[in-house]
């Protein structure tokens, strides 16, 4: 990697709605550090690399010594001398302090990478290796982004790449809503987006409000495929935003050749009867789609048949391009094919059928554009062109065209017939940054599983092994959920430690009594929690139920009550009061102060005695028979009401919630 502050100056570029301003402060810093405060054009470029590790083109350097110069805060020396600082209110303090907040983030999330894998798969990162594995996950995993690392990492073979691990942990932190670790990452991702776009504009200003009117982008299969709706969540709101860029903010148009068309249709088909029949499903985007809408997957027969009405419905496609190469006005712009997908053959290794698909829609291209290369895609001539989900597609055509220069003198590596979906989403979602905001996260989504895809080679090895040693241990490899495999795909690479190699038959014996072991516990952790949560459901219609008749006892039982406690006193008033009015006889008045006496004596008794019944011997009768209509009434209003399977239950809650019945 050429800088230790790449990462950084990416997340930065976030601080500011306009790049361009990014970009500006990154030179001001470097003129306000340097000697005597100037520096020549080239000098800025190597400083821009060495202190900020980004490679950034002449023409941004350009754009933005032009807007600093008109603000007056650099000037520009003659006889292109350089640039020296000019009056500017620039504070480099405050700079400072937010790279080195983005480098504490930075050391968070590369102590939480290295703690992860340490964990989950037994590697040994150091933080310098973690941060290595991570520049390269974003920057040569595929992707054609090419922004700070020098060549790509010569990584051991036979060893599944850092980057599957970096795809897992991405999973994971994706998952976490308030993480400082996931906000830093798509703080990255957006200033990658950012500096990408930014290259293929030229001119920022003057181009960010290029329209594409009329420009047909065509899709290859699997994009198509997502856009329809046909892969996992990430992947289809990815392509249907940048299908939605295109036609609404860019008025272009979306295309699709009949091999495209022929290979979706297949696609769906295959995948459908595969589903129906419990069979494998070859396409790992199709067989995750069935996983997650199973009644939606029925159907994909039909959707193979109704493919038209998708096509127009979705992406605006009312008709199929296709173009016969024996046609006199189409022949003199054929291409040497074979030589083409030999050549991508030899670097790529990939089925040579899908090869010469790609290959042939490249040629249509170059068919449709006459072969014209003066500009990527659009213009006056509305060039068309093909976008691939196959990042390292375009880098390879790329790098053939390069490789023959001399002898294809038509071809421009900077405006080819075939562009990444990625690298167009950069260029068109850019000027759009702040409308589109989901699209970084979604991006880095789609980044990590793409790194995963290794983990696949793992799992088939140890499906084969299995099914070879009968040890599957009656554990479906074939029909299995995206979930069972990732487990089996982890367990896998701890045992083996990422090695292919070491996939022995102990290994996979030992990698598929790991996971029975795991899903028993699962299981079991499962059951208690779904007992946790039925017996919170009961609690909480308990507590509902018994709210309404807690502490709720009627007038007539607690006078009944108050009678049964205080009898001897209220019998002693009622004698008394009696024979006052009969007459004035002190006798009489005396024989009403009797139940008085009693009540003293049962009180002495009542302390002399471990039985305390005998002041109050009728409360507790009372007591009881008033607890018996409270209980007769909860119980035939809970019938009445549908809850008879609750009644027990929400009468011992009243009962405990009650404070006449507890005392």
């Amino acid at each position: 990697m050429n800088c230790q502050n790449s990462l950084v100056s990416l997340a930065y570029i976030e601080t500011s709605k306009n790049p361009l301003q990014v970009f500006c402060n990154f030179i001001l810093y470097l003129l306000l550090k340097a000697p005597n405060q100037t520096l020549r054009a080239d000098e800025i470029k190597e400083q821009l690399q060495s202190d900020f590790g980004i490679s950034m083109p002449h023409q941004i350097i350009s754009n933005c010594t032009r807007i600093l110069e008109r603000k007056q805060e650099v000037i520009r020396l003659p006889h292109a001398a350089g640039y020296k600082i000019g009056d500017t209110s620039f504070d480099i303090d405050s700079f400072e302090n937010t790279r080195q907040r983005f480098a504490e983030h930075e050391n968070k999330l590369l102590n939480s990478l290295v703690e992860f894998v340490s964990s989950q798969y037994k590697q040994k990162w150091s933080e310098e290796e973690a941060k290595k594995y991570l520049s390269n996950f974003l920057d040569t995993e595929g992707y054609g982004t090419q922004l700070f690392l020098k060549k790509k990492l010569e990584l051991e073979q036979h060893y599944i790449s850092p980057s599957f691990y970096i795809g897992r942990y991405v999973d994971s932190i994706q998952r976490q809503t308030d993480s400082v670790e996931k906000t830093y990452l798509e703080e990255i991702i957006y200033g990658m987006m950012v500096l990408q776009g930014i290259r293929q504009t030229g001119d920022y200003q003057q181009n960010r409000q290029q329209k594409f009117k009329g420009t047909v982008f065509y899709l290859d299969t699997k994009l198509v495929l997502r856009a329809l709706g046909f892969s996992w969540k990430a992947q289809v709101d990815s392509v249907r935003e940048t299908v939605r860029l295109l036609r609404e903010k860019y008025d272009a148009e979306i295309g699709i050749f009949q091999e495209t068309r022929t290979e979706v249709q297949n696609a769906l088909s295959i995948a459908g009867r595969a589903f129906q029949k419990h069979r494998l499903i070859a396409d790992g985007e199709l067989k995750l789609y069935c996983e997650l809408n199973p009644s939606e997957a029925k159907r994909l027969e039909d959707y193979a048949d109704s493919l038209d009405a998708l096509l127009e419905r979705e992406l605006g496609i009312n008709s199929v391009t296709s173009i016969d190469k024996d046609d006199p006005r189409i022949k003199k712009y054929n291409i040497e094919t074979t030589e083409i997908a030999d050549y991508i053959e030899a670097e790529c290794g990939w089925r040579r059928g899908a090869i010469d698909y790609d290959v042939k829609i490249i040629e249509q291209i170059n068919a449709i554009r006459e072969g014209d290369y003066s500009q990527a895609y659009g213009g006056k001539k509305k060039l068309p062109v093909f976008v691939t989900s196959n990042s390292k597609l375009a880098y390879t055509f790329r790098e053939y065209i390069s490789s023959n220069e001399d002898e294809i003198q038509q071809w421009n590596t900077h405006n080819l017939p075939v562009i990444s979906d990625n690298m167009l989403l950069y260029r068109i979602w850019l000027p759009f940054a702040t409308e589109f905001t989901q699209l970084p996260s979604l991006t880095l989504s789609r980044f990590a599983y793409a790194a995963q895809s290794e983990g696949v080679v793992f799992y088939e090895k140890l499906r084969n092994t299995a099914a070879e040693l009968e040890q599957t241990r009656n554990i479906d490899l074939i029909n299995t959920t995206e979930v069972a495999r990732r487990k089996i795909e982890d367990i896998l690479l701890r045992e083996s430690g990422g090695n292919l190699d070491s996939v022995t038959d102990e290994v996979v014996a030992a990698s598929l009594d790991e996971y029975i072991r795991m899903e028993k516990l699962d299981l079991l952790q499962e059951n208690r929690d779904l007992l946790r949560h039925s017996d919170m459901r009961d609690e909480q219609v308990v507590k509902l139920l018994g709210d309404s008749y807690a502490n709720k006892i009627g007038v007539i039982d607690r006078a009944l009550l108050f009678l049964a406690k205080w009898f001897w006193i209220i019998i002693a008033a009622l004698l008394y009061g009696l024979f006052d009015w009969v007459g004035k006889n002190p006798y009489l008045k005396g024989v009403a102060l009797l139940p008085v006496a009693i009540q003293a004596i049962q009180y002495w008794l009542d302390k002399q005695s471990d039985d305390h019944n005998f002041r109050f011997f009728l409360y507790p009768i009372a007591l009881e028979f008033v607890k018996k209509r409270y209980i007769q009434k909860i119980t035939m209003e809970l019938e009445s009401k549908g809850y008879p399977q609750d009644t027990e239950a929400v009468v011992q809650y009243c009962i405990q919630n009650t404070k006449i019945f507890q005392r």
